[in-house]
């Protein structure tokens, strides 16, 4: 399985390709390996059958099972925050 925003050469290997959004069509956060954390805001419209990455990785989690229901990727951080103490300032 493979998760991008263009077909590239490793598209080629893989069973399944989802079509994912590229850091202005999506809200969220990266952490760097300094635990830097980024956020971004959605500026742009998806494009074609893209998702962003909180729907994709939720829906996978409900079809092993799991009961994910997260509204917006402020809950996933809210959750991180209070799991991960370095997060929380």
């Amino acid at each position: 399985m493979l998760q991008d925003i263009f077909l590239t050469e490793t598209c080629s290997y893989a069973d399944v390709i989802l079509p994912n959004s590229a850091w202005p069509e999506k809200d969220g956060t990266v952490t760097n390996t300094n635990r830097q954390v980024q956020m971004g805001r959605q500026a742009l419209p998806l494009p074609g059958d893209a998702r962003q990455d909180l729907w994709i990785i939720q829906d996978l989690a409900q079809r092993l099972g799991e009961n994910w229901k997260y509204k917006h990727v402020s809950e996933v951080f809210e959750e991180m925050a209070r799991l991960m103490p370095a997060l929380d300032n």
